[in-house]
């Protein structure tokens, strides 16, 4: 894939050839609105540019190994088909020709001449033209006899030949047709046989009832498995009547068994805007039609799908919906639209919850929901994956009672809730106990209590009169997990909730203190030391009060906590960590601790622990480290929390690096080193941390540093002041296991030299899969003549020096260079070291390399 900025010509024979060598490299090209592969406040570029380059190609393709196109005719760009003149290529597979709604094309024919440039290619196996294809557009695309994928979307205006059925016959390899037309013509002629189109297995057409009907009764699809048909309406629509039994007959006529998928929808095609109004003007008049005037003619077919998208049943029973799925006994998609709301009972909800359906997946209909039954005693072994109601009851909406009902008829474990107010009498917090007996999870989100935000939210008072009415008993006695997403002080629900079963909680706030911490902390209390609770997760800033408490569920497997700006984590809270010997995932965020004199007699072991979250000054985390035994650890990151006024003159490193061993012994784990960004106020300190710190030489922090056992070494912070080649190395050759490396340096100008790719990509390592480094990119060296086989997937680059982010030419050599390094590779990201912007060119033409060789191999197969 090549990236064309903008081109001004005269063009000289030597960029003549610079742009061939390039061009031959090119398998996908993309043309957006704009510019080729541009934003759109770059330069375009001027039809007479590339006019220029067409007589200067003397003949020749400028892309002729180009096998997918995707043109796009943006507004602002009315005149850019020129480009097409200089595109000829054997090898094109994939042709997509498209436009916005309401644009002209000023030069139609240019498209029509490109297509009749490639007539008779049998590699096109793709077409697609949309919104604009006229009867010259017609003419063309016939001659590609192998086309598999056809998209035809007529120009306004244009009335479709009666012929073009005819000829799409021809396509003896056609799949998949979508064909959008306002209208067709018709001759009286009637054809003495039926178009048979052999292959075709999915059908997508878009016209008049009328059409729709004559189409079908002229063509034979013997094998369509998949039909779709969207309804063109006319400027004045007969809303009184519509021909559907005939246009059942003819769909009976024209498929056979295989089909099993149809939907029918009104078109809204972007090039017919006009349809909106129409299409408003038949929702709003249409009367309907009676299921039993068209039922044998439905219920012919085997449907294991039947989608209706539009209002054209006037009323719909539960007897009916029951025969359709007693005539398509593989039916796993249905989704019916009414044109009244007459519909099924709820209650057929239950009939259907007892057919032997083997792989029902979607329900999406109208049911009447007056009268909810209460919940089946024996749950149903109904597969059934969604289900889409639309309600008929005009009090659903404001009812809790009956939502819950209908909750518990579809067996949901969780209860929306919209909105409650006081006062409550006796008789409603049974019905509440009731209900909420049934509950399993509880999300309370932004707003309020599973509502939209503008939505009333629950005034902290009836939670108050709630849980005085409950008399101590729990409103939710068998929830399981809750999910609370802080807002508007609404904490107060937690008064009214116990449950013996918790299992998770997860209370997310914001990152300033929470004006009512003790409704947090009183909630834990009451869960004290329950066994089953398992996840904890406090994502907001807690006092002393809610860490402690934290600190009583013995069987906690997933701790996360952060405390306030001013709370000072005392060393006991470590020692009482480690008792939790169930403990595998901590999440740590403070601004200090407190130590004692005597806190590091004893090492406190996590004997389960195998991923480890760490904030906090580096002073602190070097002995929280120095403290600690972490034998199973995997995955360790440490999040520094700056000081008000950091020393940016000197850092622990190798203190930190020591603890980091003290601790892991001979353990094998993922180390990341990160800026802690949670607090507001730490913004201005890694900026000026950022603009002063001078970094640490790597020499200082190596024996350090390599005597660790890793398996992956991240470092989101720039810390080290250079990094040279022979460093890298030592790094790579340090952990022979190593899958995983990311160093962020300083801006200084000494970064490894590009050719240490080459260095790396020969040696004997299967286990490194992600790289991220600064590399100088002064030289680029040639592309290796035999392929290295390293298994690299991942490789981001920032790269210096070169000027490479102003050149397309060093970008498609650096391109080349890195994918005969890395041919396995599956993302490339380079970024300019001034700009940060990313180096498109390099990404885009190394996917253009490795797509050339996989069809090649391919071929060669």
């Amino acid at each position: 894939m090549n990236m064309v900025k903008y081109l001004d010509g005269p063009v000289n024979q030597e960029e003549v050839e610079k742009l061939l060598y390039f061009g031959s490299c090119v398998q996908t090209l993309h043309v957006f609105p704009g510019g080729i592969f541009s934003n759109a406040l770059r330069h375009r570029i001027d039809d007479r540019v590339w006019l220029i380059i067409a007589v200067a190609l003397t003949g020749r393709s400028l892309l002729p190994n180009l096998q997918e196109l995707d043109f796009f005719f943006g507004s602002k760009w009315n005149n850019n088909s020129a480009i097409l003149h200089v595109i000829h290529s054997s090898q094109l597979r994939d042709i997509r020709f498209s436009m916005p709604l309401l644009t002209t094309i000023s030069k139609p024919d240019d498209v029509a001449l490109f297509l009749q440039k490639h007539a008779n290619s049998p590699s096109v196996t793709q077409l697609s033209i949309s919104p604009f294809a006229n009867l010259s557009v017609f003419q063309s695309f016939v001659s590609f006899q192998n086309l598999s994928i056809l998209n035809l979307g007529v120009q306004r205006d244009t009335i479709v030949p009666a012929s073009l059925l005819q000829q799409l016959s021809t396509l003896k390899h056609l799949e998949v047709l979508y064909l959008t037309a306002q209208a067709f013509e018709w001759t009286t002629d009637s054809p003495r046989s039926k178009f048979r189109f052999e292959k075709l297995d999915i059908l997508d057409l878009s016209c008049p009832v009328d059409d729709l009907i004559k189409v079908l009764s002229t063509v034979a699809l013997p094998v369509v498995t998949t039909l779709s048909l969207f309804f063109v309406l006319p400027e004045s629509p007969a809303t009184q009547w519509y021909d559907w039994n005939g246009m059942l007959e003819a769909l009976k006529l024209s498929t056979t068994s295989a089909c099993t998928l149809l939907s029918i929808a009104l078109c809204d095609c972007i090039q017919y805007p006009e349809l909106k109004s129409r299409n408003e003007q038949y929702k709003s008049a249409y009367p309907g039609v009676l299921f039993a005037d068209i039922e044998s003619s439905l219920l012919q077919f085997n449907f294991t799908s039947f989608v209706a998208y539009m209002p054209w049943l006037r009323s719909l029973t539960s007897e009916d919906l029951l025969k359709m799925f007693d005539a398509w006994p593989k039916l796993d998609t249905l989704a019916l639209e009414l044109a009244t709301h007459s519909s099924p009972d709820i209650q057929v909800l239950k009939s259907i919850s007892e057919r032997p359906f083997r792989r029902m997946e979607f329900l999406d209909f109208y049911v009447n929901a007056t009268n909810i039954p209460p919940p089946n005693k024996v749950s149903s072994r109904n597969r059934l994956r969604r289900l889409n109601l639309r309600i008929i009851d005009e009090d659903m909406e404001n009812s809790f009672e009956k939502q819950c009902k209908l909750a518990s008829k579809g067996s949901c474990l969780s209860v929306h809730i919209k909105y409650l107010d006081g006062p409550v009498i006796p008789e409603e917090v049974e019905k509440l106990l009731y209900f909420g007996s049934c509950v399993r999870s509880l999300y309370v989100s932004s707003g309020d209590i599973f509502s939209d935000a503008p939505r009333p939210r629950i005034d902290d008072r009836v939670w108050l009169i709630l849980a005085f009415a409950l008399t101590g008993r729990s409103l939710l006695p068998n929830l399981q997990e809750v999910n609370f997403e802080y807002w508007l002080n609404q904490t107060a629900i937690l008064y009214v909730v116990h449950s013996s079963q918790l299992r998770v909680f997860r209370f997310s706030g914001p990152r300033s203190d929470l004006p009512k911490p003790d409704d947090i902390s009183l909630f834990l209390q009451k869960h004290a030391n329950s066994p089953s609770m398992k996840t904890l997760e406090i994502h907001c800033s807690s006092n002393l009060s809610v860490v402690e408490a934290s600190l009583s569920f013995q069987n906690l497997t997933r701790l996360n906590l952060k405390t306030q700006q001013s709370t000072i984590v005392p060393v006991a809270v470590l020692q009482r960590l480690a008792t939790l010997k169930h403990l595998d995932t901590l999440h740590l965020t403070t601004q200090a601790f407190g130590w004692t004199t005597d806190y590091s007699q004893s090492k406190l072991c996590f004997e389960e622990l195998r991923t480890l979250d760490l904030s906090c000054p580096m002073d602190d985390l070097i002995k929280v480290l120095s403290t600690v035994s972490l034998p199973v650890l995997g995955t360790l990151s440490l999040y520094l929390v700056l000081p008000e006024s950091p020393d940016i003159q000197w850092y622990n490193w190798n203190g930190m690096l020591e603890a980091v061993k003290s601790s892991t012994a001979s353990a094998r784990i993922s180390l990341s080193i990160l800026l802690c960004n949670y607090y507001p106020e730490l913004e201005s300190r890694h900026e000026e941390y950022l603009s002063d710190y001078p970094g640490v030489q790597f020499t200082e922090v190596e024996s350090s540093l390599l005597q660790l056992n890793l398996s992956s070494f991240m470092t989101y912070m720039p810390w080290l002041k250079e990094l040279t080649s022979e460093d890298l190395l030592k790094i790579i050759n340090a952990w022979p296991t190593l899958e995983t490396l990311k160093l962020d340096v300083l801006a200084t100008p000494q970064s490894p030299n590009i050719q240490v790719l080459k260095s790396i990509s020969e040696r004997p390592s299967k286990s490194l899969v992600d790289l991220n480094l600064h590399v100088d990119a002064t030289e680029i060296p040639s592309p290796k003549k035999i392929p290295s086989n390293h298994r690299l997937r991942s490789l981001t680059l920032q790269v210096m020096g070169g000027d490479v982010e102003g050149s397309f030419e060093k970008q498609c050599k650096l391109a080349s260079y890195i994918d005969s390094l890395f041919p396995h590779l599956e993302e490339l990201h380079c970024y300019g070291f001034s700009t940060v912007d990313r180096l498109v060119y390099v990404s885009s033409v190394f996917e253009a390399i490795q797509l050339a060789r996989r069809r090649q191999q391919t071929v060669t197969m």
